[in-house]
């Protein structure tokens, strides 16, 4: 989901809190279990003219994956949080 998203790839995930944690509103979210809105989030993405596609550009546009650096400074502030 990072990789895809800075490549400036759009995303269509699955529903989890996981993937909302790392993508917030960037990606389109579906039920991992409704095979029918996948298969019509994907017919709509693989269409040139694809609103849906356009609008998640759009969001993506200025994402910046994480780094190293701020992965460890954020893993840092968190230890102490362990007690």
């Amino acid at each position: 989901l990072v990789e895809a998203l800075g490549m400036g790839v759009p995303v269509i995930a699955s529903d989890l809190p996981v993937f909302r944690e790392i993508g917030s509103n960037l990606p389109t979210y579906l039920s991992p279990t409704n095979s029918a809105a996948w298969e019509a989030a994907i017919l709509e993405y693989a269409r040139p003219d694809s609103e849906a596609r356009a609008a998640q550009l759009g969001r993506i546009r200025d994402f910046q994956a994480p780094g190293w650096k701020g992965h460890f400074d954020a893993v840092e502030a968190w230890l102490p949080t362990l007690g």
